[in-house]
């Protein structure tokens, strides 16, 4: 990966020791078949590493607009967790890939892992979502806090932007034959 004229690794592993969080991020969605040992490795680390918890966050596509916020836990203090901040409970669905596998493995190994998840509509921009769910961490980690203010905002300019190509997409021109005249 090259980001700013610098090669970049796509998959890095960030520490904050003062707020106590370590941070996998990864630019890519790793093959399927991997899922499995980048879970075991996440979860050997937090187990080896004494943390706490392990928070993956996720998205869905709803086929409907709007948008919705959910969670759901590993064990049943994960999801006492998601109920006292108000973290509407996932009752029915599928959880595929890495977060997964952590949500199936934390419940063996009794470790607490939370998975806060935005569904999103067709009307909702990706940057919104991404928004929702950085809000729905900032409740979870109570050490750091993370000023949505600038994501909500370029949210609303993406939305905006999208909202002029669409119309403008969508305008009947008079021109109906275009090039083939």
């Amino acid at each position: 990966m090259i980001y700013d004229s610098k090669p970049k690794f796509p998959a890095r592993i960030y520490a904050g020791e003062k707020a106590k969080i370590v941070e996998f991020l990864s630019e890519f969605t790793p093959h399927p078949p991997m899922a499995r040992n980048v879970a075991n490795t996440v979860l050997s680390f937090a187990e080896e590493s004494g943390c706490s918890r392990i928070i993956s966050p996720e998205t869905q596509i709803l086929d409907e607009d709007g948008s919705k916020l959910f969670g759901i836990g590993s064990t049943d203090a994960a999801r006492k967790e998601l109920e006292q901040l108000e973290i509407e409970p996932l009752i029915h669905s599928m959880i595929p890939g890495i977060s997964g596998v952590l949500l199936n493995e934390g419940k063996i190994r009794n470790l607490k892992v939370l998975v806060p998840i935005a569904r999103k509509g067709n009307n909702i921009s990706d940057a919104r979502t991404a928004a929702h769910v950085i809000e729905m961490i900032d409740k979870l980690i109570h050490t750091i806090n993370i000023d949505l203010e600038p994501l909500y905002n370029e949210a609303e300019n993406v939305e905006k932007h999208l909202t002029s190509l669409r119309k403008q997409a969508a305008k009947p021109t008079d021109d109906h034959y275009g090039m083939y005249r």
